[in-house]
């Protein structure tokens, strides 16, 4: 059996807490990212279903809210990060209002 000095010991700790630490913090990252994207997908599948459901295109779209085609082709394929604003000017156009509700983590 080795045994550490008191230095060697705590040094050991130390280290030990530190690895813990960045393990915990590179863990809460992976949730929050992964639920980050499942926001994105909601809100893609929303804008896609309610522009459908109304009979519009991308390009209406854009036109009723004031944005560009581009800037709902990106919405919809989850490659940008619209404001709140951006999302309510977009809701606002297909006559409806964005709800956010909080739920419990699965």
């Amino acid at each position: 059996m080795v045994r550490l000095s008191k230095k060697q010991a705590k040094e050991s700790e130390e280290s030990f807490k530190a690895m813990k630490e960045l393990i915990s913090k590179e863990e809460v990252d992976l949730k929050n990212e992964k639920l980050f994207n499942d926001s994105k997908k909601n809100l893609a599948t929303e804008v896609v279903e309610t522009r459908k459901t109304l009979g519009l295109n991308q390009y209406h779209l854009a036109e009723l809210s004031g944005k560009s085609q581009g800037a709902i082709a990106r919405l919809e394929t989850m490659k940008s990060n619209p404001t709140l604003k951006g999302i309510s000017e977009i809701a606002g156009a297909m006559n409806k209002k964005v709800n956010i509700v909080f739920e419990d983590i699965e």
